[in-house]
């Protein structure tokens, strides 16, 4: 079973073991529903006994964490959930962990390589595009370049054009 990480450790709050989390998710209103976590890299499963705010992260409070010290030692630690308990995204929307591995044609069928990594930008994200012989291709994530995405087909179809880089080079193909 995958699990996606919604929140990581950054140390011990008070005496009583809280741990004071940095959520991980773009729904941080989901942790006053937690019931339960996988946590760390055992990821043992932990119930959740209580959450609260605290500025712009929170404060949980996990089954078997009774003091400073216990608290303390998960820190850098993540909060993990299985992938059937995310948040169902709008059409159109989808998680990195779906696009990561996607195979990218272009919209005439020419094969570029798959999605490595995604890349968060202030103006759109970015993704990382490592084709058969090891260069990469940068693709803005614009609806205007970024044609079709078929998670489960496995494939991204994108238009060619000078919106799309290869290590600095623009794009001089087209269909």
């Amino acid at each position: 079973m995958r699990r996606i990480a919604i929140g990581q450790v950054l140390g011990a709050h008070g005496y009583k073991g809280e741990v004071r989390v940095d959520p991980l998710t773009d729904f941080p209103e989901r942790f006053f529903a937690l019931k339960w976590v996988y946590l760390g890299e055992e990821r043992r499963r932990r119930e959740v006994q209580s959450v609260r705010n605290h500025d712009r992260f929170f404060l949980v409070k996990l089954e078997g964490i009774r003091d400073e010290e216990e608290a303390h030692s998960l820190c850098g630690s993540y909060l993990f959930l299985p992938r059937q308990q995310l948040v169902p995204l709008p059409p159109d929307q989808f998680y990195i962990w779906q696009l990561e591995g996607l195979e990218v044609f272009t919209t005439c069928g020419q094969p570029l390589g798959f999605v490595e990594e995604v890349l968060i930008r202030p103006a759109n994200d970015v993704y990382v595009v490592r084709a058969k012989d090891g260069r990469q291709l940068l693709v803005p994530a614009l609806k205007e370049v970024v044609v079709e995405v078929d998670v489960k087909g496995n494939r991204m179809i994108v238009a060619p054009g000078p919106s799309l880089e290869w290590e600095g080079e623009v794009w001089t193909s087209s269909c």
